[in-house]
């Protein structure tokens, strides 16, 4: 599936040519959006890809730091939602 969204764009090709690429990509989408699962599938291929995002709500401290110049980045990955990859 990912071949049909990863070709080259016919940016400049000639106009009947864009406007069959263009009327290619609407129809497999549309055929993509009537799955049932598609968000299920989505979950799957995107399993434990999402980077860690930082949070700025640590405890509030009261006067001087020792290391003011100290930065802290508290991370995390998201869950995996399944037990093993299957590729």
């Amino acid at each position: 599936m990912h071949e049909d969204w990863r070709r080259d764009l016919p940016l400049l090709a000639a106009p009947d040519i864009q406007a069959d690429a263009v009327d290619g990509m609407r129809k497999r989408l549309a055929e993509l959006l009537e799955d049932p699962a598609l968000l299920a599938r989505y979950r799957t291929a995107m399993d434990g890809q999402a980077v860690g995002r930082m949070v700025p709500s640590l405890p509030y401290i009261d006067g001087t730091h020792v290391h003011p110049h100290l930065r802290v980045r508290l991370t995390t990955a998201a869950p995996c939602w399944r037990s093993a990859r299957t590729w």
